[in-house]
């Protein structure tokens, strides 16, 4: 993680600016869910193919797309086949590997489904964090002055930007309570 954050911050210090989703979270988050679940690094390109938009909905009743993540499922269902006949250290060796309380095996697609959705969360969800981080630093210079004198804080601020900032909202967020007081 940390040599790929520091090659994309060579990149856009080289360049003297940075669009900081599209040339920082969005990049970080996709490298660093891809090594954590096995993505070979020769395979990322196969993920940077330009797909048409995905629609969220349809108001003049044109049909949408099935199943728009299938793409997806289809690289992942070989990358388990492999993992089942390879193990590596990786999370879809575990995947691969799992079996149901019986010592039954799932079927490869059924976890091919769980690797996207491990994927695509992992990889939205960090970039989200990563965004509102930088956001909040920005307007907060304080926050970001006491952050780079105390480095210990900055696990409970990412915790706290998780919580307030969720790209998952469930309900309204207000200051942390802590059982006794």
């Amino acid at each position: 993680m940390r040599r790929l954050a520091g090659e994309l911050i060579d990149q856009f210090v080289a360049a003297g600016r940075c669009e900081f989703v599209s040339e920082y979270a969005k990049p970080f988050s996709f490298g660093v869910i891809a090594d954590l679940l096995g993505v070979p690094g020769q395979d990322r390109r196969l993920f940077d193919v330009p797909r048409p938009p995905v629609p969220v909905g349809a108001l003049d009743h044109a049909p949408l797309p099935e199943e728009p993540l299938r793409w997806l499922d289809d690289i992942f269902i070989g990358y388990l086949v492999e993992r089942r006949r390879e193990p590596r250290a990786d999370v879809l060796t575990q995947l691969a590997t799992a079996r149901y309380p019986d010592g039954t095996t799932p079927e490869v697609a059924d976890i091919a489904r769980s690797a996207t959705l491990l994927f695509t969360a992992g990889r939205g969800a960090t970039a989200f964090m990563l965004s509102w981080s930088v956001r909040l630093l920005a307007e907060r210079p304080g926050l970001a002055k006491q952050l780079r004198a105390d480095r210990s804080a900055i696990p409970r601020f990412i915790e706290e930007v998780l919580r307030m900032e969720s790209p998952v909202k469930r309900l309204p967020a207000g200051p942390q309570d802590h059982p006794g007081g």
